[in-house]
């Protein structure tokens, strides 16, 4: 196993949760201080990665990858995470931001963002992907009305906004550095959407799936352009508890070429 194979087990081996075990130690023994978790292998093979810092007990992450060079990228649901001089969003923009980490093969932290806006960006991010040349695309999903997006967005304004049902699917593509927005869009309409899956295209296009009870949800070119599902199982017109909005919408996929300008996402 090479180094970056067993950082990258690791990774996927820590435990993100504020009431979970502390003292596992097969497969991997874990150390917990506060929100901050690492996980090291039993055989010590590589060192534990610094940086992976929520402050938030909602903190979770649901995916990883590689870049071209072995770097590690993850994303978390974070509060608190440690940016560094240069980071597109340096500080978190509400009550949870997602936050965006480089780590070396080595371990080392080598850069760090947030990416978010006032409300909350929540449940992930649910993927990230890394293209040829090093991009990082991140997936979730946002109540912010104010969520980073990029001149020429798909959907440059969140489609709940205000409502009852203010979140919407995010896709956003970061500079391998994470210095730079290159590509950012709401993705809904007036329910409620999680964006869950992402990969880049071999001709540059974005393809991202998820949900949504959204009846208004944008379609081009669909298989089904019609909204099927109901205002969501469990929900209180269904005698449960949970609001409409959530529960058994539609799922959803969307491939689109991002219009990437000069001029991409300000600094934060």
């Amino acid at each position: 196993m090479t180094a970056n194979q067993s950082l990258l087990h690791m990774i996927l081996g820590v435990v993100v949760s504020a009431a979970g075990p502390a003292d596992a130690t097969t497969p991997s023994q874990v150390v917990q201080k506060k929100d901050v978790v690492s996980a090291k292998p039993s055989t010590a093979a590589v060192p534990s990665p610094t940086g992976v810092t929520s402050g938030t007990p909602f903190a979770r992450t649901h995916n990883v990858a590689l870049d071209p060079q072995g770097n590690i990228f993850i994303a978390f649901q974070a509060h608190e995470c440690p940016v560094m001089a240069g980071a597109f969003q340096r500080k978190c923009g509400g009550q949870d931001d997602y936050a965006v980490e480089k780590i070396s093969p080595n371990g080392g932290l080598l850069a760090a963002t947030f990416l978010g806006g006032r409300g909350i960006e929540i449940n992930g991010p649910d993927h990230v992907a890394v293209d040829r040349s090093g991009n990082v695309m991140i997936v979730g999903c946002s109540s912010s009305p104010d969520y980073p997006v990029t001149s020429g967005a798909l959907q440059p304004s969140n489609g709940g906004a205000g409502g009852k049902y203010p979140f919407d699917g995010v896709v956003s593509v970061l500079s391998n550095d994470l210095s730079t927005l290159v590509y950012s869009s709401y993705i809904g309409g007036s329910g409620d959407e999680m964006a869950r899956a992402c990969a880049f295209g071999p001709d540059g296009s974005l393809c991202l799936g998820g949900v949504t009870t959204s009846r208004d949800f944008l379609t081009k070119n669909a298989y089904q352009s019609q909204y099927a599902g109901d205002p969501g199982f469990g929900s209180i017109p269904n005698g449960g508890s949970a609001p409409v909005g959530w529960g058994n919408g539609d799922c959803w996929v969307a491939k689109f070429r991002p219009l990437v300008t000069k001029n991409s996402g300000e600094r934060r």
